[in-house]
Formats: structure tokens, C-alpha cells, sequence
């Protein structure tokens, strides 16, 4: 159960699809209950009209989806909360009558996997938590302010809650079994899954010897991932003449402001296109040089990341620069997937980017990279095959 999976088709987040599969290949019948709007684009991809209402069921790609209604926003202002709480009361009612004999719930958002993990309680079935993100320390990641909040305080019991009393709880780094484990979870019923399906060989166009290095970020366009210090970065870089390219594939609540700030600084190298399907993510990576991950500065994005974008750039070959310092950091020099820029700054940033380039072409040239690491030590596949394995004895 969450409410932003979406399957290939769709831009945004695949992860629930991309497990289901792997629980169908096993002898299992999943089912995903979800929302058809989504997050990213802000539309219904299903239902022809917001007004209508209908739960629906529909099979995508052998993985069946439940769609329920929940009301569509714009923003991240109070109608989408009314939109969580609609998801989390209708997810109750349909756990509640399902007969499935397992439950699965995933953050975020972390109300509606509480409302699953509820009704799965009173049908005595296991219940398995899913972290996609701590909340609520992300949650003051982005806002500071809200620390003391009663918000915050309200979300860290769902998740004190929940990490004591599920069956399993899914962690995506090996960062977050640390704060699973103070809030009183049991470290033997903690399970990662990380990394990536590695797809076969991509094809890529040819590109003239001596043309200026192709950047590229993909995914979210928003609060959390410092993508102003990216573009300041890139305002550094051409006032020393460097004219590397830097293409956004995304959408967000930031892309608006990102571009007219883009514009301001006069930076006609960098463009924005808009969000690709999962299924067309691979074959849009092959048209770039180097993958760009970035987070705010902050503590709590030094552990308990495992961002997607990281690991689709290694599995399609490309060199990553990434600002993001602690467990991320040492992923990406382990997996010999990258560099990170030793200061969490635009210029420095900026000065990580200009030693990529003047390195020259062999540093960043199409290559293993992090593909290799991918294969032997984060093979999502093997490790949703080691969850299975665990879900099955309970």
C-alpha cells in the first residue's frame, strides 16, 4: 500500500511495482493500492475525469493496481493533506475487508501505512513497514521550524509505533537501521533494499570527440535536494567560460522558480525538460555524460538516503558529482561510481565540476562505473528475493 506507486508507464517513483514483480515471479499475488493522481504532474492518469470517483482496478504490466480517488492539489499546502487522509481512511476500509494474507505499508506518506498497518491488526495479519524516507526527520530536514512542532512530535509516534510493532520493517540505506534501532525497533527484523535492477546493455548515440561535457539531473525538482546551489553552480562555471551543458528531466514544486532563476543569471546552458516514464528512464540517461545528485546540507541527508536517481546513472554507465557527504559519499567511492564535491557550496560544487571537465574526456567517457557494483553487491532483484524469503516465514 502507498499511495504515490506508480507503474512504468508513469513518471515518478517504481519501487512497489519493480517488488511486486519479483513476488509474482515467486508464487505470490500482489496486489498495490495506490492513488492514480499523482504527485509529480499533479493529474489523474487512469480516470479520464477528476470527478470520477470509482475505485479501479486495472493490471499494468501483470501487476495489479487498485486506484482509489483521493481529492487532486497543487501545492503542498493543506489540500494535500486533506488528500492523505482521504487516501489513509479509504486504504483502512479496503485492508480492512481484503483477504490478502500479508500487508505491506510504505512511507511515505506515514498515515496511510498506519491505517494499514491498524486494520491488518485487527484481522491479525503481518504487517511489513516500508521507510522510503524518516520521517519526521526529513520533514526538518527541509523546514528546520517545524521541529518543535506538533506535527513532528505526531509523526514520530506513527513511527516509533510502527517500528516496534511490525513483523519486518524495509529499510532503502543501511543508514536508517540506526534510528529504526533508538526508536525501538528490533535490528534482527530489519531487511534493506537498495540498488537497482541493472538493465541490458544502452545504446548510445554518437557523440563529436572534443564537444563540450553534457550534465544531467533526473527526478524531483523540489525543496530538498539544494538544486539552487546546482544552478548557482552552473553561473560559476560560465562566468570562467565553461560551457558544459546541464539538462533538468523533472518536475516540482521548484522547477518554475528554478528556471526563472536560471534566466536571471543568463545561463542559456541550461535547460528543463519534462519528467520521463520509468520505462524510458535508461534511453533518456544515454543521450548525457554525467549524472548530477544533489541534496541540501544537513545532517539528516548524510544517512537514511537511498536516492533512486544515484543508481539509475550507475546502472546506465555515467560518472556521478554529487554533493551529498556521509554514507552516500562513501557509496559512490566504494563503488568507484563518482566524485563529491568537498564543500556543500555552489562553489564548490563548481570547482568539483570544473575538475571533472578539465580531466578530460577519459575520466567521464561512457564505462562500468558504478554498473558493476550495482550487479555484485546492490542487485535489487537479490535483495527483493532475500525479502521474500523472510516474508515467508512470517
Amino acid at each position: 500500500m502507498q499511495q504515490y506507486a506508480l507503474p512504468p508507464s508513469e513518471p515518478g517513483g517504481t519501487r512497489q511495482f519493480e517488488l511486486a514483480q519479483v513476488f509474482i515471479e515467486r508464487g505470490w499475488s500482489p496486489r498495490i493500492l495506490a492513488s492514480d493522481f499523482t504527485h509529480l504532474e499533479k493529474r489523474n492518469f487512469r480516470r479520464s475525469s477528476p470527478q470520477d470517483r470509482s475505485t479501479m482496478t486495472v493490471v499494468e504490466d501483470g501487476v495489479p493496481f487498485t486506484y482509489l480517488w483521493v481529492p487532486p492539489y497543487e501545492r503542498n499546502n493543506w489540500r494535500r493533506t486533506m488528500s492523505m487522509g482521504w487516501f489513509s481512511i479509504r486504504a483502512f476500509g479496503k485492508v480492512l475487508r481484503s483477504s490478502e494474507t500479508v500487508v505491506y505499508g510504505s512511507s511515505p506518506h506515514i498515515f496511510g501505512a498506519f491505517a494499514a498497518h491498524v486494520a491488518a491488526r485487527i484481522r491479525r495479519r503481518p504487517f511489513v513497514f516500508e521507510v522510503r524516507d524518516l520521517w519526521p526527520e526529513h520533514l526538518a530536514a527541509v523546514d528546520p521550524s517545524i521541529e518543535n512542532s506538533l506535527l513532528y512530535r505526531f509523526v514520530g509516534v506513527l513511527a516509533t509505533h510502527l517500528y516496534r510493532k511490525s513483523a519486518l520493517v524495509v529499510i532503502f540505506a543501511e543508514g536508517s537501521r540506526r534510528v529504526v534501532v533508538e526508536r525501538g525497533g528490533s535490528d534482527d527484523r530489519i531487511v534493506v533494499v537498495s540498488g537497482s535492477d541493472v538493465p541490458e546493455r544502452i545504446e548510445r548515440p554518437r557523440r563529436e570527440s572534443g564537444s563540450p561535457c553534457r550534465f544531467v539531473y533526473l527526478g524531483s525538482i523540489g525543496p530538498m535536494y539544494g538544486l539552487d546551489m546546482v544552478v548557482d553552480a552552473w553561473g560559476a562555471m560560465q562566468e570562467r567560460g565553461n560551457r558544459c551543458s546541464l539538462t533538468f528531466i523533472g518536475d516540482g514544486p521548484d522547477r518554475q522558480r528554478l528556471q526563472e532563476r536560471a534566466e536571471r543569471l543568463g545561463l542559456d546552458n541550461v535547460t528543463f525538460r519534462p519528467p520521463v516514464p520509468k520505462d524510458q528512464i535508461f534511453n533518456a540517461l544515454a543521450q548525457f555524460d554525467v549524472g548530477i545528485l544533489s541534496f541540501l546540507p544537513g545532517e539528516q541527508f548524510t544517512f537514511g538516503i537511498s536516492p533512486q536517481k544515484m543508481f539509475d546513472y550507475m546502472a546506465a554507465c555515467l560518472p556521478i558529482v554529487s554533493n551529498v557527504h556521509g554514507e552516500i559519499a562513501t557509496l559512490i567511492e566504494d563503488a568507484g561510481a563518482g566524485v563529491t564535491a568537498p564543500e556543500q557550496t555552489a562553489e564548490g560544487l563548481a570547482r568539483t565540476l570544473d575538475a571533472v571537465v578539465r580531466a578530460g574526456e577519459e575520466t567521464w567517457a561512457p564505462r562500468e562505473f558504478g554498473r558493476t557494483y550495482l550487479e555484485h553487491h546492490a542487485n535489487r532483484r537479490a535483495m527483493v528475493a532475500t525479502l521474500v524469503d523472510r516474508i515467508e516465514r512470517i
